[in-house]
């Protein structure tokens, strides 16, 4: 493999900003659990507040985590 050859192969694209913004959609979501605590710390107006930002922005994480799957030329096993 040339350098240009190495270098068009490394370059991040638009799939590696994809797997940025769905790693840390992942993470906001593992904070999920932690909720229930939150809502007794801070109070039911927080709650509504982060579920009315929050769900959605699940939802599209989600959506992009399908969808990269889904345009994957083999769709034998995702993280192959």
């Amino acid at each position: 493999m040339t350098e240009s050859e190495w270098r068009e192969a490394i370059k991040f694209d638009s799939t590696d900003t994809g797997w940025v913004i769905m790693s840390i959609g992942m993470a906001i979501g593992a904070g999920i659990v932690f909720l229930p605590v939150q809502v007794g710390l801070m109070g039911l107006w927080v709650f509504l507040l982060s579920s009315i930002i929050g769900y959605p922005a699940m939802y599209l994480f989600q959506r992009l985590f399908i969808n990269t799957l889904a345009e994957s030329p083999e769709c034998k096993d995702y993280p192959a």
